[in-house]
């Protein structure tokens, strides 16, 4: 990313990396990390989690996610069997998270 990328603007990327044991058959050992310049501090803002999805992203041979650009619209990213794709995501705008959400 260019040191001058505005925060909010189409050259700021999302980077979302694995642990390189993620799967691994340890407590705890289901960890991702999300990177994207911060609007705020200009800085690199870092967010992590964990669960399933990690592991689950791992065993299907992703190590890693690099998201660059802007969509006109909201989307979500897509992954199944290999295949990649950016779907709307107008359904989902003002759904609340929650158990009861089920695609």
């Amino acid at each position: 990313m260019p040191t001058d990328a505005s925060a909010l603007g189409p050259e700021n990327g999302t980077y979302a990396d694995v642990q390189r044991d993620d799967g691994a058959a340890i407590s705890g050992q289901s960890r991702i990390n999300a990177n994207a310049k911060s609007p705020i501090s200009g800085g690199i803002g870092d967010s992590q989690g964990g669960g399933f999805f990690p592991a689950e992203l791992k065993f299907a041979g992703i190590d890693g996610i690099v998201l660059i650009g802007k969509s006109a619209k909201p989307v979500y990213l897509w992954i199944k069997d290999g295949e990649f794709e950016l779907r709307d995501a107008a359904h989902l705008m003002g759904r609340r998270q929650g158990k009861w959400m089920r695609f």
